[in-house]
C-alpha cells in the first residue's frame, strides 16, 4: 500500500498497483484533489454564539476535529470533496448533525444546537433500598451509524440513588 501526502491536497489511490518486472518498477495511479476548508458556527436554540463546543467533521475517509471560538465559529481544513457530515456537541444543549451533499469553501455552516432535554431519577433495589453507584446508560441516537460514536451519558447514582443524564 502506498499514500501520497501533499500539503493542500488529498489523495486517494486508485486501481491496483502494477509491478513491472523488466525495469524493476512499481506503478500506483493516485487522484489529487485540492484539500477544502469549510468555516462555521455553532449557535445555541436562541442565536447566541457557543464557545467551546467540540465540532467533527467527516468527509471522505477522514474525520477532523475543532472547537468553536469564542464567536462560535469553527474551521476544519483538508477536507475531500462530496458528502460530509457535520456534528457539534455541547454540555448544555443537545447535539446537533448536519449533511452536506454539495459545499464550496464560500459556504459558512450555521449550525443551532437542540433544546435541551435531561432524565432524573433513583434507583432502587427490589426491597425499595437506594442503590448507590450504580451506573446509567443512556445511548442516543448515532450520529455515525455503525462506528458507535452517539450522544452516550454514563454518570452513575449518588449515595441516595438519585441520578441525571443529559442533555440531549
Amino acid at each position: 500500500t502506498a499514500k501520497l501526502d501533499s500539503e493542500g491536497f488529498v489523495s486517494a489511490l486508485t486501481g491496483d498497483m502494477l509491478f513491472d518486472a523488466t525495469h524493476r518498477s512499481l506503478t500506483q495511479s493516485v487522484s489529487l484533489q485540492v484539500a477544502r476548508t469549510m468555516t462555521g458556527r455553532v449557535v445555541s436554540p436562541k442565536g447566541k454564539p457557543q464557545q467551546g463546543c467540540d465540532v467533527v467533521v467527516r468527509s471522505g475517509p477522514g474525520e477532523t476535529r475543532a472547537k468553536t471560538d469564542s464567536e462560535g465559529v469553527f474551521r476544519v481544513s483538508g477536507l475531500s470533496a462530496g458528502g460530509t457530515r457535520i456534528v457539534a456537541t455541547s454540555d448544555r444543549f443537545a447535539d446537533v448533525c448536519c449533511d452536506l451533499e454539495q459545499w464550496d469553501e464560500s459556504t459558512t455552516v450555521s449550525l443551532t444546537l437542540g433544546k435541551p432535554c435531561y432524565l432524573d431519577g433513583i434507583i432502587m433495589s427490589g426491597e425499595g433500598e437506594p442503590l448507590p453507584g450504580e451506573p446509567i446508560h443512556s445511548v442516543a441516537k448515532e450520529h455515525f451509524p455503525g462506528d458507535g460514536t452517539h450522544g452516550s451519558r454514563a454518570p452513575v447514582s449518588d449515595d441516595a440513588g438519585r441520578f441525571h443524564c443529559g442533555p440531549f
